[in-house]
């Protein structure tokens, strides 16, 4: 669930994916936002567009848990797709770089929303600035053609950023899994994000965990 980032902190979205915070750029008059749906006839030609690194993905990590609130600090950029998103100024939410120019998330992170504040290449979001950290807005987003607020079908976003993104040693795609491939139980997956530590916490931990 989105979150509001009150006394300074954000808080998760991408389905308990992700938190932190900073400060969000106003929305300026003279840009256009959009967010759209595309018909799933396009999908496919939307997905062969994505201009994938060859050097996609690094370990990030080995802590083996079977929960997804709790995790330890991340060694920086040791997860670089890793994208911090505040909503219309409002909401934070997370997501995962998967070219140099898109962003997957969540659709009911970008539901009714007009742009998009993106911060790559962090790690300790709360920080003023950091090495390596690349600050952006978007004003385009396309969600599923399935996305339902009522049954979470479909819960897929994908946000183009406003230029293509220089990959780097803090900033580099995701591995996508070949078209086809699906997770069957016990698969081994790594979790990462700048969300709530412990459930007895409601505040974020600043640090990509």
């Amino acid at each position: 669930n989105r979150q509001s980032p009150g006394r300074q902190e954000a808080a998760r979205g991408s389905r308990e994916a992700a938190g932190g915070s900073r400060e969000a750029a106003r929305l300026r008059p003279s840009e256009e936002p959009t967010s759209r749906q595309v018909p799933a006839s396009k999908v496919a030609i939307m997905e062969a567009s994505f201009s994938l690194s060859p050097t996609c993905g690094v370990e990030g990590g080995s802590l083996l848990t079977p929960f997804i609130v709790g995790g330890q600090e991340a060694t920086p950029h040791s997860f670089p797709w890793m994208a911090a998103l505040v909503i219309d100024s409002a909401w934070f939410c997370s997501g995962s770089l998967i070219s140099s120019s898109h962003i997957l998330t969540a659709a009911h992170c970008l539901e009714g929303a007009s742009y998009y504040d993106i911060l790559l290449g962090g790690h300790n979001i709360s920080a003023s600035r950091e090495a390596g950290r690349l600050e952006v807005t978007s004003y385009r987003a396309t969600t599923h053609p399935h996305w339902n607020p009522v049954t979470l079908a479909g819960d897929l976003a994908v946000i183009e950023l406003p230029s293509a993104v220089v990959f780097g040693p803090s900033i580099r795609p995701i591995c996508l899994p070949a078209q086809g491939s699906a997770l069957v139980p016990k698969d081994p997956v790594w979790m990462a994000g700048w969300g709530r530590f412990s459930d007895s916490v409601t505040g974020v931990s600043p640090l990509l965990r």
